[in-house]
Formats: C-alpha cells, structure tokens, sequence
C-alpha cells in the first residue's frame, strides 16, 4: 500500500477518520480484509485504508464527533466523543505519531480511552486502553496492533493482542484475552497464515492455526487470476474437516483485485464482484446460477472547497441493490456532506446517509488545526 490514510477507530467505542493524508489511487481496490467463505484474503494489516487525502501542509485532526440514531427521519444523539491530542506529529505517510484522550458519552454507557499509534518506517503500532462504565459494572479493555512493511511498503506480518477485565457492582471480576497474527503473501497480498489463541472469562484456552493456498491460474498483460482457498484448519490441536468450505477466484493487477468471484464447495458459482474505478458491482446467484441481486456501489469526492482545503478529499458512497424476481424490495442510499461552522483553526461538518430518499443517519464531526 504505497499510499495510506491514517484511519483509527477508537476501539470498541466508535470510529471515524482521524485526518486524511494522500491518497492518489483511484482504480480499483487495494487487497485487503481477512477471509470468508475460505477466500477473501488480503493485505489490508492492522492500518486501515478509506477515504480521504488530498493533504496539504496543515494538519486538521478530529477534536469531536456526535453520532446520531434516526427513527422516521428524525435524528436523536446517541453517542457522543471528545478527543484531545497530546502528541500530533506527521513527516510523511511512513512517519508520523498521535495520541490522544477520548471521553464518550451515550444512554448506555460512559467511556475514557488513552489511543496512540505511529509508523517509523516499515512498523507501525497501535496501542488503545479504554474504560467503560455502565449501570451494572465496569470494563477496561486494551487493543495492541503492529504491523511490518516489506521494502515496497506492503504488510506482511500484522499482529493484535487484546485484554478485557470486568468489574461487577457486585465485587466479582473477570477477564478475557486474545492474540492473532497474520502473515501475507508478497506478490499478492494474500493472507497466507493465521494463527490465533484466546482465554475467556472462565480460563480456558483456545487455539486455531488456518492456512491458505494461493494458486495462480493465469497470466495475462499482467492480469493474473488467482484460486484461493482455505487448505488447512487445526482447532485446539486437532485438524478440521474444510471439505464444505467454498473458494475463490481473484482477478488482480499491481496487487489490487479487478474481479472477484465467489464458489461453493462443489464449484457453483455464488457471486462474482467487478471493481472498475470508483465503482463496485456484485451479481449474486442462486444454486441454478439465475441471478438473484445485484448490488451497486460508486464512491465520489466531496466537491466542498472548504473540506478539501482543510481535511482532503472527504469519501462518499452511493449504493443500489435490485432484486430482479422481487423489485419491490430494491432500495438505494446516498451520502452528503455540509460545512456546519468554519473559522481559521476549526471545522465543523455533518454527514447524513439517505436510504430510498429519508435521512437513515447522521454524524457531526469537528476538527481543529493543530500546527
């Protein structure tokens, strides 16, 4: 991933951009994202990407955010974050560092998180400690994340490791931890390995080690298609039956996946995904390969002049899913973004999702400019 954003989600709270640096590539999509259904592997690491970019020598960084639920329309806030910054140093996209305090407030819970994360180089970390307090007892949960970059800036190992403690009101305790690691392919970005182990509240321990085969298929111009399968499951010591797991097939070029096509175990196709510039488009199929939906989604730059001098290219999505035997179920969704303050250090935005045309969400965000 030559070119990142800088996405951090205050772990288990909520999430949101933090300030968007450059992002130039605007064709197809980046392999990235775990697996499923035995495929879907990628490079993606514990440092998200997602909108934004567009960076000029201010820095703007989030100092709050308000998420509201909309019922009928009507938008109640539900969830809201302060943040202040105690470090906030950006060189490049491969040398920076942040921290920050987070305080969180919502009907059913009140939380304070301490988040700091940085990238030197080829690694990059992310440690979060957060404590939430709610009307029966009280939970403090820490998140660790690392990543080590190969010489062209890809991921090839990442690794997590979290811990949840509980305090009751009654005095009883207990916790909880776990620890994953990923390692990716080089020339595809492909998760290869994964191994994993976890305690839960009552001590006991659990492990899992999958792997995956990377099969190439063909190579044409530089568009090569790959298999790719889970080939190996051990739960606990003991290996797992896979023989009902499904595959798929990958369309890439330059690490980035133009064609993705899902199967079952006994090879009948069940989705097939075309990502052609900002665009995406899946067909599913049912078990006689008759198309049963197909879902659309187009991602567009906000053209607001004021949001893009400050904080980059803000990201928006369009989306339709049409049902070809049923269309009264199709529905659509857009998102806007508006200005709702601005002065010289601090800006203020509201971004509201619109499902079949009536507000479905809502959420203000403020940043500041810290140098």
């Amino acid at each position: 991933m030559k070119n990142k954003l800088l996405i951090i989600a205050i772990v288990a709270v909520i999430g949101f951009s933090l300030v968007t640096c450059k992002d130039d590539d605007n064709s197809s999509t980046q392999n990235g994202g775990g697996t499923q259904n035995g495929g879907g592997g990628g490079n993606g690491g514990s440092n998200g990407t997602g909108g934004g970019g567009g960076r000029n020598s201010e820095l703007w960084v989030i100092k709050g955010q308000k998420v509201y639920t909309v019922t009928d329309g009507v938008a109640v806030l539900a969830v809201e974050t302060v943040q202040n910054y105690t470090i906030h140093r950006y060189t490049s996209d491969t040398n920076y560092e942040y921290q920050y305090t987070a305080q969180t407030t919502s009907a059913a819970y009140t939380s304070s998180s301490t988040v700091h994360y940085t990238q030197n180089g080829q690694n990059y970390t992310y440690t979060s400690e957060s404590t939430y307090n709610y009307e029966t007892y009280t939970s403090t949960s820490t998140l660790s994340l690392s990543d080590i970059y190969d010489s062209a800036g890809n991921p090839s190992q990442s690794t997590s490791e979290s811990t949840t403690t509980t305090i009751n009101k009654d005095g009883t305790s207990n916790s909880a931890s776990s620890r994953s690691t990923g390692i990716y392919d080089s020339v595809t970005g492909f998760t290869k390995e994964i191994s994993s182990s976890s305690t839960n509240a009552s001590g006991t321990t659990s492990t899992s080690e999958s792997s995956y085969t990377i099969q190439l298929l063909s190579d044409s111009g530089g568009v090569k298609t790959y298999k790719y399968y889970l080939s190996s499951l051990i739960s606990n010591g003991t290996s797992q039956d896979i023989s009902k797991q499904g595959y798929s097939e990958y369309q890439i070029q330059d690490r980035k996946t133009l064609e993705l096509k899902q199967y079952s175990s006994d090879g009948v196709l069940t989705s097939r995904t075309t990502y052609t510039n900002d665009t995406t488009v899946t067909n599913y199929y049912d078990t006689d390969n008759n198309l049963r939906a197909t879902s659309t989604t187009t991602t567009t730059k906000s053209d607001n002049p004021i949001i893009r001098a400050k904080i980059g290219d803000r990201t928006l999505s369009n989306s339709e899913i049409n049902y070809p035997s049923n269309p009264s179920n199709n529905s659509t969704s857009y998102q806007t973004v508006e200005v709702l303050s601005d002065s010289a250090t601090e800006l203020a935005i509201r971004q509201n999702t619109f499902r079949n045309g009536v507000l479905s969400g809502q959420t203000d965000q403020t940043y500041i400019k810290v140098n």
